[in-house]
């Protein structure tokens, strides 16, 4: 698809009619980010906002990933069958809420809507060339939505060896690069004796190649972002039952980053208690009044014992 093509389709992205989308109300309670109320950084992060997020909506919930479009709106993608979209709303610089949220059920080619539970498990959210693009697992796929989420979905060639990816560990991170490349990593690693978590580099010819994301035990790939920078964010989870929820967020150079590389990179920040953490699995960033801005976002699995945390941090300079 040509860049001007794109660039027609993400104007009607938001002036045509919301079609199938519903209006929701979402609740957004303040959220802190330690139990010590004077702690205000993490790693290299500096706290700006956090809410915990609640709506009556039955669906709303398992929030995956997360990307801003060109005008602001938020687009966060879902894990049984929803998306979202909103206003967000700042005071004095800072996220403050969210706002005409909408919800809407993800579409097949021919324009239904999903209704196979394992078709439904929306795990990561780009814009590619300005187009809303979906990552699902179980049926491991990739899917676009030139007209808008609402409308028709557009199959997007996957790397071949997607479909190999565990039930549960495809296309957990996805992001377009400034100079047009696809940076796609899956939250496993497909073959046995595999050191690495895979991954794939679609190149502006439109070929996927190889890449690795370095492992490190119990910390998988769950979502990735470019900074304004050019740099990556990749944002990794673990949990077991005795430990609960950590959460680390990796830098990787912009330069590293071409086929059969494996990337790695510092940690900037590390989240586990008694710093507010939960199940982050989408990570999106913007410049917002001169800072760099890294906003994050929990999947609660429809689980009261967990939240649905959106939080906002400004990066320090490295």
């Amino acid at each position: 698809m040509s860049r001007l093509c794109a660039s027609l389709l993400a104007a009607l992205l938001f002036s045509a009619p919301a079609g199938h989308a519903t209006s929701i109300e979402v609740d957004a309670s303040t959220a802190q980010l330690h139990d010590d109320r004077d702690v205000t950084s993490i790693g290299a992060l500096a706290w700006r906002a956090g809410f915990s997020l609640s709506s009556d909506a039955p669906a709303f919930g398992g929030l995956s990933d997360l990307a801003f479009t060109p005008d602001g709106r938020l687009l966060i993608a879902g894990d049984k069958g929803h998306w979202f979209d909103a206003r967000p709303v700042l005071e004095d610089g800072r996220l403050a809420g969210l706002a005409d949220v909408r919800m809407g059920a993800y579409r097949k080619l021919d324009g239904d809507p999903v209704t196979v539970g394992r078709h439904k498990d929306g795990e990561s959210l780009a814009l590619i060339d300005g187009v809303p693009v979906v990552g699902f697992e179980q049926l491991h796929r990739l899917r676009a939505y030139p007209d808008g989420l609402e409308a028709a979905a557009v199959r997007v060639p996957e790397p071949g060896g997607l479909a190999r990816a565990g039930g549960n560990k495809g296309a957990e991170a996805l992001v377009q690069l400034a100079d047009g490349r696809l940076l796609l990593l899956v939250e496993g690693r497909l073959d046995d004796g595999d050191r690495d978590y895979t991954g794939w580099l679609r190149g502006t010819d439109g070929r996927w190649r190889a890449l690795t994301f370095a492992r490190r035990p119990g910390y998988q790939p769950t979502g990735a972002a470019q900074l304004p920078d050019g740099d990556l964010l990749v944002l990794t989870r673990a949990y077991n039952p005795l430990a609960g929820a950590r959460v680390r967020l990796r830098h990787i150079p912009l330069e590293t980053v071409k086929p059969g590389a494996r990337l790695d990179g510092p940690v900037l920040a590390h989240f586990r208690a008694p710093y507010i953490v939960d199940n982050f699995e989408g990570v999106a960033a913007r410049t917002v009044a001169g800072e760099t801005r890294v906003y994050l976002v929990s999947d609660d699995n429809f689980n009261f014992v967990q939240r649905t945390l959106l939080l906002e941090f400004a990066l320090r300079p490295r």
